[in-house]
């Protein structure tokens, strides 16, 4: 098991405010790294969340954060935008029948 502590630097900026170091391996206030979300991710498609869990010793939470986090970058780094339903793809209403 590797355990990584790192201590983020913070400036106080005069005209900016506090800023806070961005680290590469980090992503917002995540606990874990981008990488081992990207890990977990990966093997959740192949198991169970829970499976996936029990698997590399970590907890059904945090693999379900890192699936929100990969589909979170997936829909904002996508060409096309947002995705809607188009007219074709929507199911039309059921009609009634006579017997």
């Amino acid at each position: 098991m590797v355990l990584l502590l790192y201590r983020m630097r913070r400036i106080d900026c005069r005209t900016c405010g506090v800023k806070i170091e961005q680290v590469p391996w980090g992503c917002g206030k995540h606990q874990l790294t981008s990488a081992y979300m990207l890990f977990l991710a990966h093997w959740a498609r192949k198991l169970s969340w829970k499976e996936t869990a029990l698997s590399f010793h970590t907890s059904w939470e945090k693999v379900c954060q890192a699936v929100e986090f990969v589909v979170a970058w997936g829909w904002s780094s996508a060409p096309w935008g947002p995705l809607l339903p188009s007219a074709s793809t929507r199911s039309p209403m059921p009609r009634a029948t006579s017997i």
